[in-house]
């Protein structure tokens, strides 16, 4: 299909799917498809990043008061970013994320974004950096990096959907962790959101 395009990346899951970019009606979504379709590629040559991808450090953090331990966020060298290590409503206690997750529709958490000094909530590109397809388990993230992921909730973006969802329904980019997907949810859904700054 044109306009609908490989990636080089299978489901670890399942073999007889890859990941594909929606170019097209999906508006840019990137979803698990089957081998068996005739799908559209676009080369790409340079070199692969090397050594780590993530390193740790600390910066001031509180959540309800009581301030983050050490190692509380993630330096991204790919991307130059620093992200939280925990979602948003959890504290870091230095070896997990503790406390409830805080889940808001968009407008909502974007304006509880807004009193968190420094820190932001991130593009869909930002977010989508974080997918790791190859990870196992139910979450497609770093773990071990981010050990506060809750497959159980997408995770919003600051980017508008340039469309309407099921039809109706203003929307906004966010990425369900869970399968690794990047879809439009309608701005009146509950999601979470994981804050990003460019490192300081």
């Amino acid at each position: 299909a044109a306009n609908r395009y490989w990636t080089s990346e299978g489901v670890v899951t399942d073999s007889s799917k890859a990941w594909v970019v929606f170019w097209d009606g999906f508006g840019g979504a990137s979803l698990a498809d089957s081998r068996g379709w005739f799908v559209s590629v676009r080369l790409v040559r340079g070199a692969t990043p090397a050594g780590p991808r993530y390193t740790f450090s600390t910066v001031a953090f509180a959540v309800g008061g009581v301030f983050d331990s050490a190692n509380n966020v993630v330096n991204d060298a790919w991307t130059g970013l620093q992200w939280r290590r925990c979602l948003q409503g959890q504290r870091w206690d230095g070896s997990a994320c503790v406390g409830s997750v805080l889940v808001r529709n968009h407008e909502g958490m974007l304006d509880h974004a807004r009193q968190q000094v420094g820190w932001r909530i991130p593009n869909a590109k930002e977010l989508a950096s974080l997918v790791d397809i190859a990870a196992g388990g139910s979450t497609r993230l770093d773990l071990t990096t981010f050990p506060g992921a809750d497959s159980g909730w997408a995770v919003w973006s600051s980017t508008p959907y340039q469309g309407l969802v099921a039809g109706t329904l203003p929307g906004a980019w966010g990425v369900n962790f869970g399968d690794g997907s990047v879809s439009a949810y309608g701005r009146t859904a509950s999601n979470t959101v994981r804050l990003v700054r460019v490192r300081e």
